[in-house]
């Protein structure tokens, strides 16, 4: 088999900030590897990381990375112009990447911070391209209030390229911007080999309520302060919100330090309840896979990508709940704890669902089909 090249361009990679989007392309980076592709990264500058010594392909950790926003208005052109749309030293880097490695594919898996110069230099490239979409950003690029029509000049330029979204919520937004829909696929997130799917017979009678992930606003724990709930609270993020929940919680809310994601699966074993209020359009939580597959019964806003991994109906896997309804919340939880047959019988169709529809083997071969379609329509 002739060795095929993907550069892969993302603004954070492992270890460097992990959350699912990273976690995601690593997994994905080393199965690829595993099945006989040649792979580079290209990432955000972190020189403080220390790389995993156990992987198949080289990691360049070269690009500028832009964060917060100027409060001045000379800063503040600056960063539309220079940082947010377009930083020619990473045009520069990118070009001097794909040099150099000569790949057969460019995948770029998040830009945020790194401006669009990275797909202005794939745009020019001809190369065939893949985004991968694991949040709105493109949505959000195509609708920038004074960048927009730039953006969809720049877009318009690409013309060998395919979309995968994490889920359907994200492919719509993204074929309402005005992309093709046959330019656009979607490909649920699913859980790498080694987070450990516990067995069905395996679930034992819990009690309690859990909270796992980023602390913030967005993420609705201000609900869960609103109700009568106890809940345990694993995470890192804003101190101050976090005071500010317990405080209204009266209490109810025990925070329990940030845990690392190898402790992630002890956790949710723990707990009869996983919650996830979201305020904000979650394109997949992998959390949701994560507690599902520990046999914690998750209940989460209705609302984004949510839908897709907790199913609908005799098939759903936990309860959904209007966002930012805190009496809706409080009633599940109510319900889910009092009711130990009807939680067992969600726990399982969770561990089924996880099995028959997130499967990691599964999910690569979708990614590696995409991948070898592109390549083989720019050869023909």
């Amino acid at each position: 088999m002739i060795e095929k090249r993907i550069l892969m361009i993302s603004n954070f990679f492992p270890p460097d900030a992990v959350g699912g989007a990273e976690r995601v392309l690593f997994n994905t980076a080393k199965s690829l590897a595993e099945r006989g592709y040649a792979l580079r990264v290209l990432a955000r500058q972190c020189h403080e990381t220390e790389e995993d010594t156990n992987i198949e392909f080289e990691v360049h950790r070269r690009l500028r990375f832009h964060g917060a926003h100027p409060q001045n208005l000379a800063g503040r052109i600056r960063h539309l112009l220079f940082e947010e749309y377009f930083d020619s030293e990473n045009a520069k880097i990118v070009r001097e990447e794909i040099k150099d490695f000569k790949p057969d594919l460019l995948y770029l898996n998040a830009l945020t911070g790194l401006s669009h110069s990275p797909l202005w230099t794939a745009a020019q490239s001809g190369i065939p391209l893949i985004i991968h979409l694991h949040d709105y950003w493109l949505r959000d690029a195509l609708s920038h209030k004074k960048l927009g029509w730039l953006n969809k000049i720049l877009f318009s330029m690409l013309k060998n390229y395919l979309i995968v979204t994490v889920s359907e919520a994200v492919r719509r937004l993204v074929i309402n911007s005005g992309v093709a829909p046959e330019k656009v696929v979607t490909v649920l997130n699913a859980l790498s080999e080694d987070f450990p799917v516990l067995d069905e017979n395996e679930i034992n009678m819990r009690r309690g309520a859990v909270y796992c992930g980023r602390i913030s606003r967005a993420k609705g724990l201000h609900i869960i302060a609103s109700t009568g709930t106890d809940v345990d609270v694993y995470g890192n993020g804003d101190k101050e919100y976090l005071e500010e929940c317990i405080k209204k919680s009266e209490s109810r809310i025990h925070y329990k330090g940030c845990i690392s994601h190898s402790e992630v699966t002890d956790v949710f074993r723990r707990y009869a309840i996983s919650i996830l209020p979201s305020l904000w359009m979650e394109p997949c939580p992998l959390v949701l896979l994560e507690s599902m597959a520990s046999g914690c019964v998750p209940i989460a806003s209705d609302i984004g990508g949510i839908p897709e991994v907790l199913g609908r109906g005799e098939d759903s896997a936990g309860l959904l709940i209007p966002p930012g309804d805190a009496q809706a919340l409080e009633e599940a939880g109510k319900f889910l704890l009092d009711n130990d047959s009807v939680r067992l019988d969600y726990a399982k169709r969770g561990i089924q669902r996880v099995k028959r529809l997130f499967n990691w083997q599964n999910y690569v071969d979708r990614i590696e089909k995409n991948i070898n379609e592109m390549i083989l329509d720019q050869t023909e």
